[in-house]
């Protein structure tokens, strides 16, 4: 069902439908998204790097990349609730919006990533994960806390439908692929830069370059939006089929047509 404002769909998603339009999506606003991605990712990859080279711990580096990345997700999050109901931002206006909201969210999620990570060897950690997931959304969006804000993270998952397993694992796999493909494509491009062909990426002196370390968490960095839209859409998808919201919406619409319809008459 296509409203007026909205650039997509709003009907229920298969899973593969929900990540091709993360993808699809990530592609069409492309400049805007990398723009934000890049202001607000731009701390955590120098940091990784910076900790990379001074303790030489590929390990260190990458949980200290991980621990920063929340600095992107809330951006990317209200920029394209934003973007789907045809409003034109801009990325000085999404980071006006998270301004307001940033220490409180980054905080939230600082945590729960620690936590997630340190159980990260146990099945504790990815269940910690999972239950979360929603939780960007919920705060951003919805703005609830506390027990409101758990209740309803539960109530979406428990109604929205589909595996949350199968979606979050098929949704790392592709964008794992994006990330693999491009640093293969840059690594055969810069060959002469990187020695790739005398340290492949199976050797450890690899990933004891900074440069190409570097070079990593940017990928990382650069395809990150597709997994957090991902998970945006899921959430839209979740409220389609739990609350009916395509139906509220329509309603909401011919309620407004309605209304232009008496006053022009």
């Amino acid at each position: 069902m296509k409203f007026s404002d909205a650039t997509i769909d709003i009907r229920p998603r298969s899973v593969g439908e929900v990540i091709d339009l993360a993808v699809l999506f990530y592609r069409a606003h492309f400049p805007l998204l990398l723009k934000l991605t890049a202001v607000t990712g731009l701390p955590s990859l120098v940091a990784a790097v910076a900790i990379h080279v001074l303790t030489r711990s590929v390990l260190v580096s990458v949980v200290a990349f991980i621990l920063l990345l929340p600095l992107s997700t809330g951006p990317i999050v209200l920029c394209a609730s934003r973007l789907v109901f045809g409003e034109s931002v801009s990325a000085r206006d999404v980071l006006h919006l998270f301004g307001a909201k940033w220490r409180a969210f980054v905080a939230r999620r600082l945590w729960q990533i620690a936590l997630a990570t340190a159980t990260g060897p146990l099945v504790l950690g990815y269940l910690l994960h999972l239950s979360w997931a929603f939780q960007p959304m919920i705060v951003l969006l919805e703005q609830l806390k506390g027990r409101e804000l758990r209740l309803r993270g539960q109530s979406l998952a428990r109604r929205g439908g589909g595996n949350p397993f199968g979606f979050d694992v098929l949704l790392l796999c592709v964008t794992a692929a994006m990330a693999c493909g491009i640093f293969s494509l840059v690594e055969l491009m810069a060959a002469d830069v990187f020695f790739v062909f005398e340290s492949g990426p199976g050797t450890g002196e690899m990933w004891n370059d900074p440069v190409r370390v570097g070079l990593a968490f940017a990928i990382v960095l650069l395809v990150s939006p597709v997994y957090r839209l991902g998970w945006f859409f899921r959430y839209l998808d979740a409220r389609i089929r739990a609350e009916g919201w395509d139906l509220e919406l329509a309603f909401r619409a011919a309620a407004q047509r309605q209304e232009t319809g008496d006053a022009a008459s």
